[in-house]
């Protein structure tokens, strides 16, 4: 018989077929059911290795190619010299990967062992410090690096906290325990939306007939420090050269700089403001001559330092730059202390509702009927101009 013909015949249900010259094992094959009855399909696609016993002794017979056929696997296996063989029947046989049986810990079936209550932890699973109401937690560095706090937690799902909350108390989502923007807490406004490049003169010469007038959201998370009553989306910034959040030192020698690419950046961050230093919000670098806004994407404390009086945390900060569509090569110019200045936008977020859902509005430009005007938003839906009056 060759290896070809070998191929294609299959064992029995619970059988294996070794295809050997002498006593040399080339290739193996293997019926999907087991001597037990149990369908091992799963095991045979991840085989690695097959130990058979044969006149007492153990052989490991190391996988090179396996293929699926009709209720079998054939596998060519490095070649082995197991002696003389024979009809082995149902004989001691360990695949590699073995058979993971399935339990049922977290079912039904097990309600003694899941209404028990006592707390466990894993190596995978971890404590999330939302103390920062972002997005992104503050251990999201230690939580990818796997060496964040491991969660204490009820591993079963018997609880009778869960079980209460999910029938009576029902579900939130808030930024606090998802990092999400909830579609509750938004508000809603009248706008009609129009791409970036259309003038403004254009938006502002239609009539109300002559505009898509829909329902749109704004979130105000990013704005708490700032009232907003009559509702419409708006931004604030601080324009003052000498009030900052933060800054980027350089020296005498090399004033500090920016290149458009860079996105790796090493701040001081006023520690009386850390509540400004939100993931996901809108920031603008200033110089005397330049200004461009992005996003903070993450940040990770590295130390502490005073500057004037001033306590200070240096962070390294991750960003998206050019959140408006425009990045800028920055250098500062100032000759005394060569500093880019680091301000926090309070900017709100625009969403436009998609059937039960809302989706960022980024990019455009809104006009406001309420107040015949307009507002221009940027990435991730972050209102970065004031507003244009018609």
């Amino acid at each position: 018989m060759t290896l070809e013909q070998f191929e294609e015949f299959g064992p029995e249900p619970g059988g294996i077929n070794l295809f050997y010259s002498g006593t040399t094992v080339s290739a193996v094959n293997i019926s999907n059911i087991n001597c037990l009855g149990e369908n091992v399909t799963t095991a045979l696609s991840d085989l690695n290795s097959i130990t058979v016993t044969v006149g007492g002794i153990e052989y490991i017979l190391n996988i090179t190619n396996g293929t699926p056929k009709n209720n079998y696997y054939t596998f060519t296996v490095t070649s082995t010299d197991v002696g003389a063989v024979t009809d082995l029947g149902c004989t001691a046989t360990t695949l590699n990967p073995s058979v993971v049986s399935a339990n049922f810990d977290k079912s039904d079936y097990a309600v003694i062992e899941g209404n028990v209550t006592i707390n466990n932890t894993t190596s995978f699973i971890f404590d999330v410090d939302r103390s920062i109401l972002t997005s992104t937690p503050v251990n999201y560095l230690a939580i990818m690096s796997g060496s964040a706090t491991p969660a204490s937690f009820q591993e079963l799902n018997h609880t009778s906290i869960g079980l209460i909350n999910s029938r009576y108390e029902g579900t939130k989502t808030t930024r606090a325990s998802y990092g999400t923007v909830p579609l509750i807490s938004v508000g809603t406004f009248d706008g009609a939306l129009y791409n970036r490049n259309v003038p403004d003169r254009s938006i502002c010469s239609q009539s109300l007939q002559e505009r898509t007038i829909e329902l749109l959201a704004i979130n105000s998370q990013y704005n708490l420090g700032r009232l907003n009553p009559d509702g419409l989306p708006t931004f604030t910034k601080n324009t003052n050269q000498f009030l900052f959040n933060g800054y980027i030192s350089g020296s005498s020698s090399s004033p500090a700089t920016l290149d458009t690419s860079t996105t790796n950046i090493t701040v001081d961050w006023n520690s009386r403001e850390l509540d400004k230093l939100q993931v996901n919000g809108l920031y603008h670098f200033t110089t005397e001559l330049d200004e461009e806004f992005f996003i903070l994407r993450s940040y990770e404390y590295v130390s502490s330092k005073v500057r004037e009086t001033i306590p200070f945390n240096t962070y390294n900060i991750i960003v998206e730059r050019g959140a408006s569509g425009v990045s800028y090569a920055i250098t500062a110019t100032n000759t005394s202390d060569y500093n880019i200045n680091i301000k926090k936008v309070e900017a709100d977020q625009v969403f436009e509702f998609d059937g039960n859902k809302i989706t960022t509005v980024s990019n455009r430009k809104v006009y406001l009927p309420l107040k015949n005007e307009i507002v221009v938003t940027g990435n991730e839906g972050l209102v970065f101009s004031g507003s244009i009056p018609c």
